[in-house]
């Protein structure tokens, strides 16, 4: 009755044996659009999920980086930066 799990991370991956690499916005804003369906400001409800799905993409990526898999997870409200080739000519480490 709970096969939906199998499609979020953070049911899905405990179960994962095969080395994998995790990529994951620590805030994903095209999740939050989707699930809140609207863009910040978010009011005093939509915050306090905002901040807890935070909270479990967050669990979900140090307990995988606590299996030893490989982790990248920005701390920055982007998702939808990928999907345009010019943001990557711009990319810089500091």
């Amino acid at each position: 009755t709970d096969t939906w799990k199998c499609l979020f991370a953070e049911y899905a991956l405990p179960h994962v044996q095969e080395d994998y690499f995790l990529f994951s916005y620590l805030d994903d804003s095209f999740q939050l659009h989707t699930d809140l369906n609207t863009k910040p400001p978010f009011g005093p409800n939509q915050l306090t999920f905002a901040r807890s799905l935070a909270a479990r993409i967050n669990h979900t990526i140090m307990a995988a980086a606590a299996a030893g898999k490989a982790v990248h997870a920005p701390a920055c409200y982007g998702h939808g930066v990928i999907e345009h080739f010019d943001h990557f000519e711009n990319v810089s480490a500091a």
